[in-house]
């Protein structure tokens, strides 16, 4: 039986994976794949991560601090929660064919959809039994060009298949791409989700009935052409310029979907339930990384944080020298 459930308590007292409130909000939810000030979150956090290092030996699984950071971001309101995890395009991003950027091999636009996805972990604060745990498909939309024969250049595929999957309370796995879709489980009509790669096809490539503009075929094939394969550069700002390079997850679940569950205070993690996933949070296939798994996300201390940190350690180094 589900618990009882209130929005306003929700608002008021959910957290992050690093224990920062969240401020309540009244605003509506826009899941569209990209981070604008419109979006109204609260809860903007830095996050470090490591990914497994490939070597032998004593180094086999040694984890190491990726170079870059990520961005965790949410909102909580009396429809729900929205959720966002933007990552360093050093990692990965939306740059494909003959102009992808800062790959060893050109990537390709197929790559990534269906492999490529996020872990997140909702759950109420005071009873971790209690929870929603998500894998958060990346890219639904899946479009490809014929390369070959009489069709080359035409649209051979263009289909949606959302490809994440959810546990409530430890249950069954459900599917939100059910082939019957009598056998749905009624949870998918409270999630939504999108991406940024979603934002770049639905604004420069889809036509908004589902088919391809005209012209926009070549981007289906290679990304926005920028000034080199280092930069992010547009060779045409003009055209471009809301194009999105940085890979961004966006969702949103309903208050009602929280409250199925028993979800009445709810804390958002970055967290995969799997215990021989546990370093596995986010997996893009291919990656810029040796591993294309990365995880072990960890809040980045703000300036005035180190501050404080390095001002009690030195109290302590003064204590010490004053009991020496």
């Amino acid at each position: 039986m589900s618990k009882s459930f209130s929005p306003s308590a929700i608002a008021a007292s959910a957290i992050l994976a690093s224990c920062g409130m969240a401020t309540f909000t009244s605003a509506s939810m826009t899941v569209d794949g990209i981070i604008t000030a419109a979006d109204g979150y609260t809860y903007n956090q830095e996050m470090s991560f490591t990914y497994k290092n490939k070597g032998k030996g004593k180094d086999a699984d040694e984890h190491i601090v990726a170079p870059e950071t990520a961005w965790f971001r949410h909102k909580v309101n009396t429809s729900g929660i929205q959720v966002a995890l933007t990552l360093p395009t050093g990692y990965v991003d939306n740059s494909y064919g003959d102009n992808s950027v800062g790959w060893d091999k050109n990537h390709k636009l197929t790559e990534l959809s269906g492999s490529d996805k996020a872990y997140f972990l909702i759950r109420d604060k005071n009873n971790h039994d209690n929870n929603i745990f998500l894998k958060v498909d990346y890219l639904a939309r899946k479009l490809e060009i014929e390369d070959k024969g009489k069709d080359a250049g035409k649209l051979k595929k263009n289909e949606y298949k959302d490809e994440s999957k959810a546990k409530i309370n430890g249950g069954k796995e459900i599917k939100a791409d059910e082939k019957d879709a009598n056998k749905l489980d009624p949870f998918w009509s409270e999630f939504s989700r999108s991406s940024s790669m979603e934002w770049n096809m639905n604004n420069f490539m889809l036509d908004g009935s589902g088919g391809l503009i005209s012209g926009s075929e070549s981007l289906v094939t290679d990304s926005p052409d920028t000034v080199s394969d280092s930069s992010y550069d547009l060779v045409d700002p003009s055209s471009y310029s809301d194009w999105r390079f940085d890979v961004t997850y966006e969702f949103s679940l309903t208050a009602a979907a929280l409250a199925g569950a028993g979800i009445t205070e709810v804390e958002i993690l970055l967290q995969n339930i799997d215990d021989k996933k546990a370093d596995e949070i986010v997996h893009a296939s291919p990656s810029k990384y040796p591993e294309n798994s990365i995880g072990n996300f960890t809040p980045v201390p703000e300036p005035a944080s180190i501050a404080l940190l390095l001002c009690g350690a030195g109290m302590v180094g003064a204590r010490r020298r004053k009991n020496a």
